[in-house]
């Protein structure tokens, strides 16, 4: 896929507005500035910025409800987190652990305007309790960790949405007899190798809810 084929995706697919597209190139030129200060993003994929990161993170949005408060476990760079705040107006909270990109990821939202998003530095065990409506985490941990770091912030109407590039299947086999949900599997628009899983109602097996 070229550049311009992920722009075009965004522009007709995700029906992104060109007022939209133009502060998403400002991000992308934020992260290839920082990217010689810190290690944000593989130098190699830069020239593929636009597929590999920015439509990559922007495709989540269709699966995500718009209500509510979003989380995005270790934002990092900002993928998918201030694509996310860039494109729409829900509250959402980034959620990272290193200083370094935590200052990143504040300059960046103070520099976008993205009053709607908030950076919350440290851990997800230091983290209080919060209720999100969507839970979102690219490249964070696998299933099993990240459910079992992740879970006290989610209800049965939380929805999860989990890039997963070409290991969904498995990732999904590896949780079978302790987690359960309603899961299904997309298909990921910048990748036709890579799947996204979404998921609802995910809860230990043995555990229901009125027990937690």
């Amino acid at each position: 896929m070229t550049e311009e084929n992920a722009q075009t995706i965004l522009r007709e697919s995700l029906d992104v507005s060109r007022e939209t597209m133009a502060r998403l190139s400002l991000f992308a030129d934020m992260v290839v500035a920082e990217n010689r200060q810190q290690n944000l993003i593989s130098a190699s994929t830069i020239p593929q910025m636009w597929q590999r990161h920015i439509l990559d993170s922007a495709q989540l949005i269709k699966f995500i409800p718009s209500r509510g408060r979003w989380l995005d476990l270790g934002s990092g760079a900002g993928f998918p987190g201030v694509i996310l705040a860039i494109l729409q107006q829900q509250p959402i909270i980034l959620i990272e652990s290193r200083r370094k990109r935590i200052d990143f990821l504040q300059r960046a939202v103070d520099a976008l305007e993205l009053r709607h998003a908030t950076i919350q530095g440290g851990t997800l065990e230091s983290l209080p309790n919060i209720v999100a409506s969507a839970i979102v985490a690219r490249a964070f941990a696998p299933l099993p960790k990240l459910f079992a770091l992740a879970h006290r912030f989610s209800i049965d109407e939380t929805v999860w949405i989990l890039p997963k590039g070409r290991r969904a299947d498995e990732e999904l086999a590896a949780v079978h007899d302790s987690w359960r949900g309603k899961f299904h599997v997309e298909r990921s628009l910048s990748d036709p190798d890579a799947s996204i899983i979404v998921g609802s109602a995910i809860q230990p097996v043995g555990l229901s809810r009125g027990l937690e």
